[in-house]
């Protein structure tokens, strides 16, 4: 059973949205069951920042500073948006990073204009 089935993601009706959230239980969800997220820290860190893609999280935010990993799945945020995937990296000393995830099922890379 995947996150997405549990949490109810997985309308009949809404086939391509299906597929998104599968892919997100898939690729997320393994690092939400694991106690350790140290192996998934090295591939967090590659993460590009979008208003600064020269750099990434792992230039900001180094694995061995990080404390904890707090992963929540289709989270209602604040501003009423729903993202697949909100993921809190909180580091010694109170530095935190909140990475949030849209999938999008056979799309392109984003479309952010940083203009």
């Amino acid at each position: 059973m995947t996150i997405a089935e549990t949490l109810g993601k997985l309308s009949p009706e809404r086939v391509h949205e299906r597929s998104e959230d599968l892919l997100t239980s898939d690729a997320f969800g393994t690092m939400y069951f694991v106690s350790d997220a140290t192996p998934f820290l090295a591939w967090l860190a590659q993460a590009v920042l979008v208003l600064d893609p020269a750099r990434t999280l792992g230039t900001i935010l180094p694995a061995q500073a990080v404390a904890s990993v707090k992963i929540r799945f289709w989270p209602r945020l604040g501003n009423g948006r729903e993202p697949d995937v909100a993921i809190l990296v909180e580091a010694d000393g109170g530095l935190a990073c909140l990475l949030v995830i849209e999938v999008k099922y056979e799309s392109g890379l984003s479309n952010f204009d940083r203009d």
